[in-house]
């Protein structure tokens, strides 16, 4: 007969089953005797299915070890009545190691082992109909230890008195939750001893079991407190105790915190209570996410002493009921000089950012700050006494900041209350659906005018500015300033009126020297470039001399850009035109685009071909064409009028990607010869109408790479094209 069975590194899903009435018969005979039990890396098991067989009643020694999918050890029907030895390591879907009535029948248990079995509340669960006053003995056991269960919160879920008359040793190691050892009372011997596992190793002995516990658990959350560096508060309910007050902060509180994150916890008011914020001072990152009862972070009113603190990084993000960020004015009481990063998002309760305190000098680090969809916000900065009484000197409130985005902010009316400010490095402004900003600072010119002590020009203001990104309801207030002498970025967004105009009459032709770059995307422009207003004639290319780039993206009306009433596309480099349905051409077959290097083109299912033959043949510079999801394009380059047989030369073509074209027959239909003298990859994907690349010869380096998805024909005929070349 067997006595010992072990299986290990394999797929069981159960050991014994109930599904097949002559295996368990087999299963009770051929291990009737068994009395030594190991299930190690068994990586699918989710049941043991003792319960199907009487062996558990002559188990005598059980080991299970990592079986990540098990569920439970054993229901409670089952009894252990001759078992010494247990040892769980390693399972860490189980809740908890058996129910009370299973403890029960524990009698001979001597040793006690569960280790690393990351969501173990208890070892003992109670049962629904058990009541406080039964009695769970542990009659023989010697020893029980307890380690890294990051989980278990008590030894039983119970009140029950636990009764342990032999345990002569209990370690706890790294359970970090633990901080008593039974709710019900507790019978042990005198001379019990209560320990850590090296490095710490503490022990404890001839102590109550729980005061034992107590200290273990007041000494591993010290040195935990102590050495982290990054910490997920919603991951240790121990520490949010510390939070509420309910604990004590640990001798040293925090002095290697560098990253703190508190996502989704429900129960804190502020973030940082003013009992903590002595303990966190070397704190340089803080988010909170998710956290709907918060309305403060900084808890400042009860703090005894003024505190520095090294804050770099502050994200707020979802937190409904958020009031203020500081819940009053700290004043000289907190201090953050080195915040460089601010990223608020969806903090609807919110009415300012910035406590007045902070107006003047204590914000110099500030670099980067981005505020979103904040429906209540009404100034960054809240309102400075001072500046009621109509002072003229000048109020540097963000002399580092290089990049600032307002997005979505309706309620949003300024900046700061005062409109005398410098932003001596800002290169990046985006400003997005904030319709009642009317006085952005800079712009009250009267304002400027009668500032006789210092001479202030819009020029100083915003001396670096060179990324400017609006949306129609600020475009006025932002470009009427002529703040855009060294602007060479321009993003304009939702311009979503019923004209479809483009807003030349928002630019001044001196304001745009060094733009060389320009965005468009999600309005409703039906034409860019215009030749039916006289007044523009000129204007345009005097305008846009220096553009180099040009994107167009989800314009959902676009049906002409107009390119062929322009010097433009003879200075273009980049084009990339995305999720313009309506777009019937990209250019007329006269536009040359004779230092193109990139053109992109996607989701623009308006588009037959891509331009004329006339047109590719001033592609000379271009190095990289991309057109992907185009629903009704047929060809890239549609043939001349002409007899089109001259040659078509993309002398320094390096990548061509042709991908998801349903309708696309070919590259070219027409006679041309074409060369591709500087062609490294070819990636031809998805289209599944493309029967031939071009009936006519095609000139390529030999060892061109064609990549191809049920492409066959397109491939050969390169292939061969390009053999024949080579």
């Amino acid at each position: 007969m067997v006595e010992k069975l072990q299986v290990s590194n394999s797929n069981f899903k159960e050991i014994f089953t109930s599904q097949r009435s002559y295996v368990r018969s087999y299963a009770e005979t051929f291990f009737s005797e068994i009395k030594t039990l190991q299930l190690t890396s068994l990586w699918k098991l989710n049941s043991i299915g003792l319960e199907h067989t009487s062996l558990h009643g002559n188990l005598e020694t059980l080991e299970v070890q990592n079986c990540p999918c098990l569920i439970n050890l054993t229901p409670s029907t089952v009894s252990f009545s001759n078992l010494s030895g247990l040892c769980v390591i390693g399972c860490h879907r189980l809740v908890y190691l058996f129910t009370s009535s299973t403890a029960k029948s524990l009698a001979l248990l001597e040793e006690l082992t569960v280790e690393r079995c990351r969501l173990i509340k208890h070892i003992v669960a109670r049962e629904g109909d058990e009541t406080d006053k039964e009695e769970i003995t542990f009659g023989k056991l010697k020893t029980l230890s307890l380690a890294f269960l990051q989980s278990l919160g008590s030894f039983q879920a119970g009140n029950s008195t636990l009764n342990l008359p032999s345990l002569e040793l209990v370690i706890v190691h790294q359970c970090c939750r633990m901080k008593i050892f039974s709710h019900g009372a507790i019978k042990a011997t005198e001379h019990l001893r209560v320990s850590t596992k090296p490095p710490e190793h503490l022990e404890y002995s001839g102590m109550d079991l729980n005061v034992s516990i107590e200290l273990i658990f007041c000494s591993q959350l010290a040195t935990f407190a102590s050495d982290v560096s990054y910490l997920k508060l919603g991951d240790h309910p121990e520490l949010q105790e510390i939070w509420g007050g309910v604990i004590p902060v640990p001798e040293g509180g925090f002095p290697n915190l560098r990253t703190l994150t508190v996502d989704g916890c429900q129960s804190l008011t502020h973030v940082i209570p003013s009992h903590l914020v002595s303990f966190l001072c070397n704190m340089e990152c803080l988010t909170v996410r998710n956290c709907n009862a918060v309305k403060a972070i900084f808890d400042v009113s009860p703090i005894p002493a003024p505190s520095s603190f090294a804050l770099e990084e502050l994200t707020l993000e979802q937190l409904p009921n958020l009031e203020h960020v500081w819940d009053e004015d700290p004043k000289e009481i907190l201090s953050f000089q080195c915040l460089q990063k601010v990223y608020i998002d969806g903090c609807n309760s919110l009415k300012s950012l910035f406590p007045a305190s902070m107006a003047q000098g204590k914000l110099e680090s500030l670099e980067d700050l981005k505020v979103k969809n904040c429906e209540q916000l009404v100034e960054i900065v809240a309102g400075y006494e001072s500046v009621s009484g109509g002072a003229t000197s000048i109020s540097i409130i963000f002399a580092g900041l290089t990049m600032l985005k307002l997005h979505t902010l309706p309620e949003l009316k300024c900046i700061h209350p005062t409109l005398n400010l410098e932003w001596p490095k800002l290169e990046k402004l985006v400003v997005y659906c904030c319709g009642q900003l009317k006085n952005f600072p800079t712009l009250d010119q009267d304002h400027l005018a009668k500032d006789t002590e210092t001479t202030i020009t819009l020029e100083k203001v915003f001396p670096n500015l060179g990324h400017l990104s609006l949306s129609k309801e600020n475009i006025m207030q932002i470009l009427q300033a002529k703040l855009l002498q060294r602007v060479k970025f321009i993003k304009l967004k939702f311009f979503n009126d019923d004209l479809g105009e483009f807003p030349y009459e928002f630019f001044q032709k001196e304001s745009l020297p060094h733009l060389e770059e320009l965005q468009l995307s999600h309005s409703n422009f039906k034409k860019i470039f215009t030749s039916r207003r006289s007044d523009l004639d000129g204007y345009i290319d005097a305008l846009f001399s220096q553009l180099k780039t040009l994107e167009l993206r989800f314009l959902s009306k676009l049906n002409s850009i107009g390119l062929e009433h322009t010097h433009l596309p003879e200075d273009l480099k980049i084009l990339k035109v995305d999720n313009c349905p309506c777009l019937i051409y990209l250019a007329p077959s006269t536009v040359s685009f004779t230092n193109l290097k990139d053109l992109d083109v996607g989701n623009c299912d308006g588009l037959v071909y891509l331009f004329t033959s006339s047109t590719a043949k001033s592609l000379a510079l271009l190095e990289e064409l991309s057109v992907i999801e185009c629903g009704s394009i047929q060809e890239i380059v549609a043939k001349g009028d002409g007899l089109d047989q001259d040659e078509i030369k993309f002398e320094n073509l390096k990548k061509l990607y042709l991908h998801s074209l349903p309708r696309l027959d070919s590259f070219y239909t027409g006679r041309s010869s074409m060369k591709f003298p500087s062609l490294e990859q070819v990636s031809i994907l998805n289209c599944s109408q493309m029967k031939i690349f071009s009936p006519v010869d095609i000139y390529a380096p030999a060892n061109v790479t064609v990549i191809y998805y049920g492409n066959n024909n397109v491939r050969a005929m390169m292939e061969k094209a390009i053999k024949k070349a080579a």
